[in-house]
């Protein structure tokens, strides 16, 4: 499941460190810090909302990973796969808990997190990073309307790319 997931943590992390801001840590080296203590007391502090984002979703995307272990490997014991084994063996009254567990564990992390990247200043999920990440097109559909996106636009015909 972490090589499914792995992606989302590495792209979230590479672009909250690529949105920093070289000066501080610069800065920071003119005035005697080593490279690891810039990187340890600047770049990370800023970046961790990032990185908390990726494993948030890296963490989401493993929660849902249901059809390979039922298929490939019953017996590792993951959430999803109990909440199927209870439902299919004692009924929907067996399988809510586990689900209303699952749902409130994961309530609870976005809680978390989101707190967290208030906490430090990171920059929190938005309409435009969703917009980014999915394409514009799938994410109007999906989304409510609202201020539209000032990027410029990519053009979905590949022979005008």
């Amino acid at each position: 499941m972490a090589f499914v997931g792995l992606p989302f943590l590495v792209n979230a992390a590479r672009e909250a460190f690529a949105q920093l801001e070289p000066e501080y840590e610069h800065a920071a080296l003119a005035n005697g810090a080593t490279p690891w203590q810039a990187f340890w007391h600047i770049a990370l502090p800023q970046a961790l909302g990032g990185g908390l984002t990726g494993a948030l979703m890296m963490r989401a995307r493993g929660v849902c990973e249901f059809g390979a272990v039922v298929i490939l490997a019953y017996h590792p014991k993951v959430v999803p796969v109990l909440v199927y084994q209870r439902f299919e063996g004692f009924g929907l009254a067996a399988a809510l808990p586990v689900a209303a567990l699952l749902i409130v564990t994961a309530l609870l992390v976005f809680l978390v997190v989101n707190l967290l990247a208030r906490r430090t200043g990171a920059p929190t999920i938005t309409r435009q990073a969703v917009l980014r990440s999915w394409g514009a097109s799938a994410a109007r559909s999906a989304l409510p309307a609202g201020p539209q996106p000032t990027w410029p636009r990519r053009s979905t015909n590949r022979a005008q790319r």
